[in-house]
């Protein structure tokens, strides 16, 4: 009976042993196959993310094409000062026989027109630039008949894509003149991003 106690124990302590060489084993056959599985998961969701990611760069490449082309067509200027501002102001006037009684920037001391070719004024013009898609708020006052005062907001309508009128009041005299003044925005626009 000893020789088969001891035949158990010797048979026992082998198949513990086997067990845990087994156990020990079968944890690095685990991991050696569960370590690539989870690198090869790893690397195809970074590669999905980064194919999502051309994906995404062409589209908004082809947006950003579109987008440059629309601005491209629209007749915004890149750099206006405020004496392109008035000159342009001057000759939508001129165009349609208006004689402008005042003109403001927005911030900046008012200038008066007295409608002669050599009105004068202490202001700098070239120190107020527009640039980098920046917008110059200008009041113009000015009396004229109805019809050319339509005819003043037609020219801007459809000549130029750098101002929009924001603010219009008129005041209509008896024989037949409104007093007009209106609010605009002159707009630069920057398209080297």
């Amino acid at each position: 009976m000893t020789n088969n106690i001891k035949l158990l124990s010797t048979v026992f302590a082998v198949g513990m042993a086997a067990v845990l060489i087994i156990c020990g084993t079968s944890e690095d056959i685990y991991l050696k196959i569960n370590r690539p599985i989870k690198d090869y998961k790893d690397v195809k969701a970074e590669f999905e993310a980064m194919s999502e990611n051309f994906h995404m760069k062409n589209y908004y490449g082809k947006r950003e094409k579109k987008m440059t082309d629309k601005v491209n067509n629209l007749d915004i200027k890149e750099e206006l000062n405020s004496e392109q501002v008035l000159s342009l102001i001057s000759n939508y006037c001129e165009n349609n026989g208006i004689k402008i009684n005042r003109v403001s920037f927005e911030g900046m001391d008012e200038v008066i027109v007295d409608g002669t070719e050599n009105a004068e004024s202490t202001y700098n013009f070239h120190d107020n630039i527009l640039k980098d898609g920046e917008l110059l708020p200008v009041t113009v006052e000015f009396n004229c008949s109805y019809e050319n005062m339509l005819q003043f907001i037609d020219d801007i309508k459809n000549n130029t894509g750098n101002v929009a009128l924001t603010k219009m009041c008129l005041l209509c005299f008896d024989d037949g003149t409104v007093n007009v003044v209106i609010n605009m925005n002159f707009y630069s626009l920057n398209t080297d991003g």
